[in-house]
């Protein structure tokens, strides 16, 4: 086999362009495990090349190689970065770029890699999954949580029935407060068929569960509990929720009933602002303003209705007013 080799080696010596030579002495390195003469075969060949598209695919050889047979990742970063030159839409190039970046936990350099890779990916199927993974590396290394949205979204665009997509932004959305685009995420996934009845039932009443105590969520809350009295087999624990959240709705609509009748007889704007932040949503924008949302804790879709009053001490009247 030696021999074979030395005699390849003498004929594209004086013919660097003889095709049955190359391959021939190309399959002989592969099977003796000789990767550095075979990336050395591949950047001689490239020096004797004039057309753009073999240089591109000995460049693929190349970095591949150097990837992952020798693992030299300076090497095979270069290769790639001369394959961008080339084209800057190879997807050869792109992949192998984003596994070193992923091996060497450059995530920033990864999530571009892969937003260039997600784009001039046409497969919905294989697009789904790719922005899932890129919303994933949003949250767990970049905390870009807007990009995160934005990416599980375009993963639902175009796989509407992916349920661990939904998930993913279920949780966020909870995070964030945005229970509203929760329960939408549910009924999506219901309306989808792709869940057990049984499970889809108990993140119903987990939604319940934890927005028991929370009055601005009322609605969301009931609703929720509701869609779990409908597809558990046993709905007592949901029952069971539901009275609590009437008794919880009644000792709260006293309260404000109570807090109202203080605010009006409180006499003062300090006393009035400590007499009202129990009922209403308060945002301190600057050290002189703040941002009320003007609506009642049970009134629903509120959330939506935020108006700027400012400044609080000029102001009082627009306070009773909201009372």
């Amino acid at each position: 086999m030696e021999e074979q080799i030395r005699n390849y080696q003498k004929i594209l010596k004086t013919s660097p362009t003889d095709v049955p030579a190359f391959t021939a002495l190309e399959e002989l390195y592969k099977g003796t495990d000789s990767w550095r003469e075979l990336v050395q075969l591949y950047e001689d060949r490239i020096k004797h090349v004039r057309d753009f598209e073999q240089e591109q695919v000995l460049l693929e050889k190349s970095a591949g190689v150097w990837l992952h047979k020798i693992s030299d990742l300076s090497k095979a970063l270069t290769c790639y970065g001369r394959i961008l030159r080339i084209n800057p839409e190879s997807r050869v190039a792109l992949e192998g770029l984003r596994d070193i970046h992923r091996s060497k936990n450059e995530w920033k350099k990864l999530a571009e890699v892969s937003e260039k890779l997600v784009v001039l990916t046409e497969d919905s199927v294989e697009r789904a999954e790719l922005y899932q993974r890129l919303g994933t590396l949003y949250i767990e290394h970049l905390a870009r949580k807007e990009s995160a949205l934005v990416a599980w979204g375009h993963a639902l665009a175009a796989d509407p029935k992916r349920t661990d997509v939904m998930a993913s932004l279920r949780e966020l959305y909870e995070g964030l407060g945005y229970y509203s685009k929760v329960w939408e995420l549910l009924e999506r996934e219901r309306e989808s068929g792709e869940s057990e009845k049984e499970d889809l039932g108990q993140k119903y009443l987990e939604v319940g569960r934890k927005l028991l105590a929370e009055p601005l969520f009322e609605e969301i809350c009931r609703k929720s509990l509701e869609q779990a009295k409908g597809l558990l087999a046993d709905s007592a624990v949901a029952d069971e929720i539901l009275a609590e959240l009437e008794e919880a709705k009644s000792a709260w609509e006293g309260r404000v009933k109570k807090l109202r009748v203080e605010a009006v007889e409180a006499g003062s704007e300090i006393r009035i602002l400590e007499t009202v932040l129990p009922i209403w949503h308060w945002r301190r924008k600057k050290s002189t303003s703040v941002e009320m949302c003007t609506w009642h804790p049970f009134d629903n879709g509120a959330m939506e209705n935020v108006a700027p009053m400012a400044p609080l001490r000029s102001r009082t009247e627009k306070v009773l007013r909201f009372l």
